[in-house]
């Protein structure tokens, strides 16, 4: 097995134990162990305003991520700002907060 073999299975072995991920829905489809990585932006008044966060996924989950898709976790809709990374084997993207809040 090749460097790039082990680094792959690396990757599947770490992103497949279910207590290390989250779940998030990408555009009403569920991906389970999403890494996400949350923060907020400072404004002029140093209160914080806009939540954002950057998540990483396999790309055996999610092939591709698009511009202004709907990712759902947190018990709120976030909004796909830029993709960050992309490789064979993961996709790093970042998403800002919307307003809009899931009920259940």
């Amino acid at each position: 097995m090749g460097f790039k073999e082990q680094v792959a299975n690396d990757l599947l072995s770490a992103m497949g134990n279910t207590v290390f991920g989250e779940s998030i829905v990408y555009n009403g489809s569920t991906i389970q162990n999403a890494i996400i990585t949350r923060g907020a932006y400072p404004t002029e008044s140093g209160i914080n305003s806009a939540d954002y966060a950057t998540i990483m996924v396999r790309k055996a989950d999610k092939s591709s991520v698009l511009y202004k898709d709907t990712v759902q976790f947190d018990g709120c809709f976030w909004v796909v700002e830029s993709i960050i990374s992309s490789s064979e084997f993961m996709i790093l993207f970042q998403v800002r907060k919307n307003e809009s809040v899931i009920y259940k």
